[in-house]
């Protein structure tokens, strides 16, 4: 099984239209004033040391710092499996062609890999305000038939308070 971080690579890179961020402009050396001091800062917006300018030449530093998001793949059935999740050998070589494991994109089942919201901001409806996004965005796709969720018991209370049901 490829490790986490392949896995998000291999599903950004492969299928990015199944993917969706909520994210902030921020000046990191202000960062601070929400926090206290700078450390603390770093320390609860974990996504603030990966965070990427927004602007080449902006005097300020600002950055786009992301605070939640969901990732996805397109899957053969109704239930997300093992090998719709999995990443297929060599994927960089295949150019996004299907294979027996991993995406397939001629698909009609969206399988929400993850989402993910910031400690910090968790319970603060950023979670449904993405999802209703994502479900939205597919809906307007045209081409999928369902969204199949992988889901731990933690996260029950957020589908159901989306409602999320049909796409």
């Amino acid at each position: 099984m490829a490790n986490a971080l392949t896995q998000f690579e291999y599903r950004l890179t492969v299928c990015p239209e199944l993917s969706l961020g909520v994210f902030i402009t921020i000046v990191p050396s202000q960062a601070h004033s929400f926090f206290g001091d700078a450390t603390t800062a770093a320390e609860k917006l974990e996504t603030l040391p990966y965070a990427r300018p927004v602007e080449t030449d902006r005097a300020d530093g600002a950055v786009s710092l992301l605070l939640a998001h969901i990732v996805s793949t397109r899957c053969r059935g109704a239930i997300i499996t093992d090998a719709d999740m999995a990443v297929p050998d060599g994927w960089r070589s295949l150019n996004g062609k299907s294979t027996e494991v991993g995406h397939q994109e001629t698909a009609g089942t969206v399988g929400l890999h993850s989402l993910a919201v910031l400690p910090r901001l968790q319970r603060c409806g950023i979670g449904q305000l993405i999802m209703k996004a994502f479900l939205d965005q597919m809906r307007n796709m045209g081409l999928v038939e369902r969204v199949a969720l992988i889901c731990q018991e933690v996260s029950e209370r957020l589908f159901r308070d989306c409602r999320v049901y049909s796409v």
